[in-house]
């Protein structure tokens, strides 16, 4: 899902021939983005089942999520199918039910957009309504027409890219991408092409943006970084903790509480349980929180202090066990931790939770039911995980070993992207 004001990536693949397709797509999702975009507009394959092919590639995707963009020829596409043809991919393509969203020009029309917008919200997609400018950049009054427009569109997410030529333009443009997002509820992604405009894909939530589009083979449009090289920017910019922190996640039960402690010891820093750091906040216990029916309450704070303790002195954290349903939660741990996922088998869980009374999730009559169906949900939302570890067995020493040496590996490669 893209969210306003928070970092995202999205790696674009402009494959031309199905097995460019996906060994371009290998490539992408190695570097671990949080969306891929297919440039259907690149593709020129005979297509003989789009839904076929979405599901092959859905196959492959994971916990990422995918952009389909089959994009006309007047704003940077690539073919130049008859318009009806191009319809029909992009209602199939939604049909499919593969893609979190499909971007279509506000060119297109009200009539293409309506139609789109009525077969999407049926399948759970959502609509990227954009406008690309190649040329130039347009003055402000112009852009804030332009904006206005597109809110007033189908669109669940709305899009800009423009080609500023000089530095003035493309702050221009970004501050105008900044007040508007105050003024509107839908996450914007705020695009300057070129080197002008290079500011604004390091740090997209600083620029009005939810979405930076990074390149992992080519460009599919000018001012594209590299991710490695992103990262790194966003590091020396002071966006990503030049020490980071060490998250231990997994579902309740796992051991991360005992495993964090002791990590903690060995390693000489200091131990951070979250959600007793949040009971503290709130003045009662999550039980009693979740008993008054304010999980929604719950969850807010439990980010809002997650993201100081990732800000702060170098530590080892203890999430909670539905931590990484947040999908804010989980960009934060991934870009700004060192994520360990601590694994354990239901049976093994069932075991050591059956006699605690906190656990609200599982006061039920057949936890071993919850407790399977929960991990089968959360299953994609742990593979922000750098390492994974598991529990079954008690093997502390070995265990704690594996972290401190996967912590000093990831610590080497990020002093590397960084010189």
């Amino acid at each position: 899902m893209i969210i306003k004001d928070t970092f995202a990536t999205c790696i674009p693949i402009a494959a031309k021939k199905k097995s460019d397709l996906f060994s371009e797509l290998k490539i992408a999702i190695a570097q671990k983005p949080d969306f891929i975009e297919w440039r259907r507009d690149y593709y020129e394959d005979k297509v003989k089942d789009e839904m076929a092919l979405l599901r092959q590639i859905d196959n492959r995707l994971g916990p990422m999520e995918l952009i389909y963009t089959y994009r006309h020829l007047s704003e940077g596409g690539q073919s130049a199918p008859e318009e009806s043809e191009r319809k029909a991919c992009i209602l199939q393509a939604i049909e499919s039910g593969v893609p979190a969203y499909i971007d279509i020009e506000w060119a297109a029309g009200q009539e293409t957009l309506s139609d789109l917008k009525r077969a999407a919200q049926k399948k759970n997609v959502g609509i990227i309504v954009s406008y690309h400018n190649f040329s130039g950049c347009e003055n402000v009054k112009n852009l804030q027409n332009k904006w206005q427009e597109l809110e007033k569109s189908a669109g669940d997410v709305l899009k800009i890219a423009v080609n500023p030529h000089h530095p003035h333009q493309a702050q221009r443009f970004f501050q105008e991408a900044q007040r508007f997002q105050y003024d509107t509820a839908k996450p914007l992604i705020a695009i300057a092409m070129g080197e002008f405009g290079k500011v604004g894909r390091v740090i997209p939530e600083l620029c009005g943006s939810a979405l930076t589009f990074v390149t992992a083979k080519k460009e599919t449009a000018p001012g594209q970084w590299q991710m490695e090289a992103l990262l790194a920017q966003r590091q020396r910019m002071g966006m990503i903790p030049a020490e980071k922190s060490i998250a231990l996640i997994g579902f309740m039960g796992v051991g991360k509480t005992t495993m964090s402690r002791k990590l903690a010891n060995k390693m000489g820093l200091p131990y951070v349980d979250l959600d007793r750091e949040i009971e503290s906040r709130m003045g009662k216990t999550i039980s009693e929180v979740f008993a008054e029916g304010r999980e929604d309450y719950f969850r807010e704070m439990e980010h809002r202090v997650l993201r100081e303790m990732l800000d702060g002195e170098k530590k080892i954290i203890s999430t909670g066990g539905g931590t990484v349903s947040s999908e804010r939660n989980r960009r934060l741990l991934k870009y700004n931790s060192y994520v360990i996922h601590l694994q354990a088998s239901p049976k093994t869980i069932h075991q050591r939770t059956r006699h605690r009374t906190h656990r609200p999730l599982l006061n039920v009559p057949d936890p071993m039911s919850v407790i399977v169906k929960l991990l089968k949900e959360r299953k994609n939302f742990y593979e922000i995980a750098h390492l994974k570890i598991q529990t079954d067995r008690q093997r502390m020493q070995v265990n704690l070993q594996r972290m401190v040496d996967g912590y000093r590996r990831f610590t080497k490669y990020w002093e590397r992207l960084a010189k």
